[in-house]
């Protein structure tokens, strides 16, 4: 029978056919992704089971958990891409690819589509599950090293009370429990080899942990920008070897910083205010916010009371100093010797209405304060109005040039439409004038249509 193939299909049942292929195809493709993420999975659940996810993944686990995560998204959205690519270019408007009938549902492929990324979700989610049940357990027989963020500078408090600036050491294969904050903005405590990222907050505390190996130096940088010399707020960890010290933290010798000067005397002011406070909750400050003291040194800090009430000072310890009631308009001292270093022990107003006012500042002993530096020149701004301007020219004239691509061989006009309007000055082309009466066409340029005989004029008027 005419237009059936040798297995006796019309235009229809081959029309069928393809499509049936065309869902096997499409759970065929489907099925191997979902084994290959199933097997991609599985690899990454081995290799985290001593991951944490706030820091202490190891970074070739880390590493493996992220490409799979990608990889896995990366293959979905090609195959996604690739079937819209082929759809339209199969059923543009007036391609010749043979179209069927409208279908409302199709069981198998709405199988598909349901399963498996029902099936690819659960792997991904068993294997954030595992770094997450990992991440609450602390690595045994860790060491605790307070680490400070200030501007603009990294502060890290040891084991034994010793601080350094800047510079970390620790042992390798140690496992370190950070305490993460801050004394004035946000900071974020970042080493880049480590994948470790923490916000440093004030008046909060983060930890997160490491295990430091192998031994080098890693670069560590401070990843939220905190001020006009952000940039410089960076510093080094040093993980050294086994062996070159007998504490698993600190510099080993020969490693760390001078030794400090010889004693010498001290001297500097803080005043009690009912000003100055860091915010309309707590309008009370004590002045300055930051009170720097080199270590090493007999220290005299003289306290004066700017309040109308009778307030005394104190500090936590290790020092533990306290001034006692100074009446208004009054001062007093605080003498101690500052040989505990201490990266931001509060001055405090001994009366807890006052604190909670705002009347308290930080005490840094031994830790040096960084000023910000003058800021950079300004670079030459980049014309970025002209770039988004000829950016979306671009994108227009790749829109148009696709458009008139897809619209070539579009589907010839329907038998009756409307013929194409005639040439300037009212002459219309050969072959195309409009029908007579009795459906005639009319002739050359010049010429009319006849009237009731429907003959055809040539070269002059139409007829009567």
């Amino acid at each position: 029978m005419k237009g059936r193939d040798v297995l006796g299909r019309g235009p229809r049942g081959r029309s069928r056919g393809r499509r049936r292929r065309s869902a096997r195809t499409v759970a065929l493709a489907g099925a191997a992704l979902a084994g290959a993420a199933l097997a991609y999975s599985t690899v990454i659940v081995a290799g985290i089971v001593e991951a944490h996810v706030s820091g202490a993944v190891p970074p070739p686990a880390y590493d493996r958990l992220a490409t799979g995560l990608f990889a896995t998204a990366f293959v979905i959205a090609g195959i996604v891409f690739a079937a819209l690519l082929v759809s339209v270019r199969r059923y543009r408007e007036g391609s010749a690819f043979p179209r069927g009938p409208v279908k409302t549902d199709d069981r198998p492929l709405e199988i598909a589509w349901t399963a498996l990324p029902a099936i690819i979700v659960s792997f991904i989610a068993i294997a954030s599950t595992q770094a997450l049940q990992v991440s609450e357990v602390k690595p045994p027989d860790g060491i605790t090293i307070g680490v400070t963020g200030m501007q603009y500078q990294w502060v890290f408090t040891y084991p034994d009370g010793n601080v350094s600036v800047d510079d970390l050491w620790i042992e390798e294969g140690q496992a370190v429990y950070f305490e993460i904050r801050s004394i004035d903005v946000v900071h974020s405590f970042y080493i880049p080899h480590f994948r470790l990222k923490v916000d440093a907050f004030p008046n909060d505390t983060h930890e997160t942990w490491i295990v430091a190996k192998p031994a080098g130096n890693y670069e560590l940088y401070c990843a939220e920008f905190c001020g006009l010399s952000h940039g410089e707020m960076r510093g080094m960890l040093h993980v050294f070897a086994k062996g070159l010290s007998d504490r698993p933290y600190g510099p080993p010798p020969g490693q760390g910083p001078p030794p400090p000067p010889p004693v010498t005397d001290f001297y500097t002011n803080v005043s009690l205010e009912e000003k100055g406070g860091p915010a309309p909750q707590r309008p009370w400050s004590i002045q300055p916010p930051i009170v720097v003291i080199p270590i090493s040194r007999d220290v005299h800090v003289k306290v004066h009371n700017n309040a109308s009430v009778a307030l005394g000072v104190a500090t936590d310890p290790p020092y533990g100093l306290r001034t006692g009631p100074i009446p208004p308009g009054g001062s007093a001292w605080l003498n101690f010797t500052a040989d505990k270093p201490t990266a931001g022990e509060p001055l405090f107003a001994d009366n807890s209405t006052a604190r909670d006012k705002g009347m308290e500042s930080m005490m840094l002993v031994g830790v040096p304060l960084i000023r910000p530096k003058p800021p950079p020149a300004a670079p030459t701004p980049f014309p970025t109005g002209w770039a988004l301007v000829g950016l979306a020219l671009v994108v227009l004239l790749a829109s148009i040039l696709a458009a008139k691509r897809m619209g070539r061989g579009g589907p010839a006009p329907a038998a009756g439409a409307q013929a194409a309007p005639p040439a300037e000055g009212g002459a219309e082309r050969p072959g195309t004038g409009p029908p007579g009466a009795d459906g005639s066409v009319g002739g050359d340029s010049g010429g009319g249509t006849g009237g009731a005989g429907g003959s055809t004029a040539r070269g002059g008027g139409g007829g009567a």
